[in-house]
């Protein structure tokens, strides 16, 4: 074929195809971010769910009741049965995302004596798409649904994890239902399909543990940091060893996130650690400690100024993602708009949810 027949379509799609393969590829060029941090990309991500498909929804059996059927006796008593219903099903729905880059063939026809230009080009645009996809991950994943009627966004960790509303102050199991999303299913008051604050059909069991207020978190001191030992200690389940089901719960799992202004207070308690912060609070290498554990910083917190702190267990939060959805580019398609545009689709098909709220929780100060 002469240079001037230009390419093919199918030697287009060919191409397409060959520079995804090789990506990335060894030229260089400067890549400025949106955010300073990408926590939920790079560190949830990496140790993702992959699910099967089995229908719009994950469902994770759980148990939230007992039925005091122990008891003392003697000998040759009776006894009585106890049999009930002690199961629920947490409902973690699919949310789905879809990402692109474009280039027009004549953009390739022009630079065909150039053939490094062209992969450089069909590079920039794929960076950029996957820039956006990254973003989007990174911002929805600490927001909760945009209203109740929102199916659209993906129930992100204030749904899960919820702090104390604005005017209260206490610490305790009382994050029950994300006030920005009034309705899970059928179930009003429902967090993941089951119910929190009904007083008759509520479960105290699924709630998380939440602080914040006067005499627990106003700023980053002393106070706050008695508020984070506290918290420490109630999400730190340790079950008997008899109960031979209990799934183990590691704090190693534990993560810790703060936003700047939060981070900043944190780090200068480390700086002028006295005796009354104890061994708690360190300083290491690269930024702070809490109980050994280092502090991870996420600017998408910056937007609550009222400075939460989380503690999440990522051994019972779990970041799904669909199994044939994983970021799965799709061959380059002819748009029918514009015939010399091919456009490649990226899939990604995921989900946050806590198969136990218990062992996490917030911190936050409450207007």
């Amino acid at each position: 074929m002469a240079a001037t027949d230009g390419l093919t379509h199918s030697e287009l799609l060919d191409l397409i195809e060959t520079t995804k393969e090789k990506y990335p590829l060894p030229e260089k060029f400067t890549v400025t971010q949106e955010y300073n941090r990408y926590v939920v990309i790079n560190q949830w991500l990496q140790r993702m769910k992959e699910m099967p498909g089995g229908g719009e929804r994950i469902k994770m059996p759980i148990q939230l009741k007992t039925l005091g059927s122990a008891q003392m006796t003697r000998l040759y008593a009776g006894s009585n049965i106890f049999v009930g219903d002690v199961m629920d099903t947490v409902e973690v729905l699919w949310y789905h995302l879809i990402g692109q880059w474009s280039i027009d063939k004549r953009e390739i026809h022009m630079n065909e004596s150039v053939p490094e230009q062209i992969a450089s080009l069909m590079e920039v645009r794929r960076t950029t798409a996957m820039q956006d996809i990254a973003d989007l991950i990174e911002r929805r994943a600490w927001l909760s649904p945009d209203s109740g009627t929102d199916d659209l966004n993906v129930r992100g960790i204030p749904y899960w994890i919820v702090p104390l509303a604005d005017g209260q102050a206490g610490e305790g199991f009382y994050g029950a239902q994300d006030s920005n999303f009034s309705n899970c299913g059928t179930i009003v008051g429902a967090t993941g399909g089951i119910n929190t604050t009904s007083p008759t059909g509520g479960e105290p069991r699924w709630r998380n543990y939440a602080a914040g207020g006067t005499n627990f978190y106003v700023n980053m001191d002393v106070e706050a940091v008695d508020t984070m030992k506290k918290m420490a200690l109630k999400i730190n389940w340790v079950a008997p060893f008899i109960v031979k089901k209990t799934a183990p719960t590691s704090m190693d799992m534990l993560g810790i996130y703060m936003n700047t202004d939060t981070m900043i207070d944190y780090e200068r308690l480390a700086v002028a650690q006295n005796d009354q912060l104890g061994p708690d609070v360190a300083r290491f290498a690269e930024g702070s400690m809490f109980r050994g554990r280092p502090i991870i910083y996420s600017d998408q917190l910056d937007t609550d100024t009222r400075n939460p702190v989380y503690m999440l267990n990522h051994n019972d939060m779990h970041f799904f993602v669909l199994q044939g959805s994983n970021m799965v580019e799709d061959e380059a398609l002819r748009s029918r708009e514009n015939p010399n545009v091919l456009t490649t689709f990226v899939n990604f098909s995921w989900s946050i949810g806590f198969q136990n709220r218990r062992t996490s929780g917030v911190m936050r100060k409450t207007a």
